[in-house]
C-alpha cells in the first residue's frame, strides 16, 4: 500500500512511531509485517475455519466487520479499498464504509466501532505523549483506543507526565510503551506520513522540522555560484 498507493515504499510503517520521532522510535522492534499464512495459522487456532462462501466461519457465526473511514484525506478510501482486499486473503469479510468522520468518534462513543481508518498526528505538538494520554485513555478517547486497557500502560504513561525523570528512566519508559504497542497491537499503524518541501539548489543547509514549528532559516547559507 505504501508503495503502490502512496507512492513511498520506505513510508510502511513497522511501528507506530516514525523515525522522525527520535525519542519514541525503537529501531530495536521487530517489525509489523503482513503474513497471509501466519494470520490464517492464528485464526484456526482460535477456532475460525473457512466455509464455503471463502469467509471465515466459527459455529453459526461469520468473520464479518465493518471499515469506518472518510474522503476528506483521498487516500483514506483507496487504502481501505487495499485493506478489504488484504482481509479478504484471510477469511473476512470486510466492509468498507465512507462516510463523515465524526462517525469515527461515535462509535467510539456509543461502541460500535469494529474498525476505523484514520490519520493520526503524533507530531501536533513537541511530545507525543500529549496526544498518548487521551489515545490511551482507560475510558476510551475519540481517535484512539477502544476496549483495550493497560494498568502498567497507564502508570508509565503518568510517569512520564507527572514526574521529571532522568533522561534514561524516561527513555526505558518510552520503549517499553512502544514495546507493548507493538505486541499487543490496539492501534495498527499502517502507514507513516512523509513531509516534503521544496528548496532551490542555491541553499544549502536546509532542514525539516517535522514539526511545523521553525524553518530553521538561521541554517540556510547560500551555495557557491
Amino acid at each position: 500500500m505504501a508503495a503502490a498507493l502512496l507512492r513511498d515504499p520506505e513510508m510502511a510503517a513497522t511501528q507506530l512511531f516514525p523515525p522522525t520521532l527520535g525519542e519514541w522510535h525503537q529501531p530495536g522492534l521487530t517489525p509489523l509485517a503482513y503474513d497471509v499464512k501466519a494470520a490464517q495459522a492464528a485464526l484456526a487456532a482460535a477456532g475460525w475455519l473457512l466455509g464455503a462462501d471463502g469467509v471465515l466461519h466459527k459455529g453459526e457465526e461469520r468473520f464479518a466487520l465493518t471499515l469506518r473511514t472518510f474522503p476528506d484525506r483521498p487516500e483514506l478510501p483507496l487504502l481501505a479499498t487495499a485493506l478489504q482486499a488484504q482481509w479478504k486473503a484471510v477469511g473476512v469479510d470486510l466492509k468498507v464504509a465512507v462516510g463523515n468522520s465524526s462517525e469515527i468518534p461515535a462509535g467510539h462513543q456509543d461502541g460500535s466501532l469494529q474498525l476505523g481508518l484514520y490519520a493520526r498526528n503524533y507530531a501536533l505538538v513537541p511530545d507525543p505523549l500529549v496526544t498518548l494520554l487521551g489515545d490511551l485513555a482507560p475510558a476510551g478517547a475519540d481517535w484512539g483506543v477502544m476496549n483495550w486497557q493497560s494498568q502498567a500502560m497507564e502508570q508509565k504513561l503518568a510517569r512520564l507526565g507527572k514526574e521529571t525523570l532522568p533522561a534514561g528512566e524516561a527513555a526505558a519508559l518510552r520503549r517499553d510503551i512502544a514495546t507493548t504497542l507493538q505486541q499487543e497491537l490496539p492501534l495498527l499503524p499502517i502507514a507513516w506520513y512523509r513531509q516534503s518541501a521544496a528548496v532551490s539548489r542555491a541553499l544549502k543547509g536546509f532542514e525539516l522540522d517535522p514539526q511545523e514549528r521553525s524553518y530553521r532559516l538561521d541554517k540556510l547559507t547560500w551555495s557557491a555560484q
